[in-house]
């Protein structure tokens, strides 16, 4: 069947693969409190994150890579930021890569957190 969108859904596809809002709210039990208060903090926190990224990155320090990555997956994980989640798992499993692999990974991210902040 044909399930019903709102406007805001229909422009980003498979929006729930990035945020997946019902399964967040299902988690707190619809608390819109504390679901401003957990965006509002992933908003703050996950630019952090990824800039501290990009600067281990950088500095080819794969433990750095590994930790910030593992930061970042873990608030994907708690705010069901599904994609961002997988993307970050990558990067913690490839710190040892070579800079050019792991900043192709690193700009998907950027380019995801782009995405996303257009959900909340």
């Amino acid at each position: 069947g044909i399930t019903e969108q709102s406007s805001s859904e229909k422009k980003i596809e498979n929006s729930a693969e990035h945020f997946n809002k019902n399964m967040l709210l299902n988690k707190i039990e619809g608390d819109e409190e504390v679901y401003l208060d957990l965006v509002e903090t992933t908003l703050i926190k996950v630019p952090e994150y990824i800039t501290m990224l990009y600067k281990s990155i950088e500095e080819m320090d794969a433990v750095k890579i590994k930790n910030r990555a593992h930061a970042l997956k873990g608030t994907a994980l708690t705010m069901c930021l599904n994609k961002l989640a997988k993307l970050s798992e990558e990067i913690e499993e490839e710190s040892s890569k070579t800079e050019e692999e792991v900043f192709k990974i690193y700009r998907k991210i950027e380019i995801e957190w782009e995405l996303i902040k257009k959900l909340f």
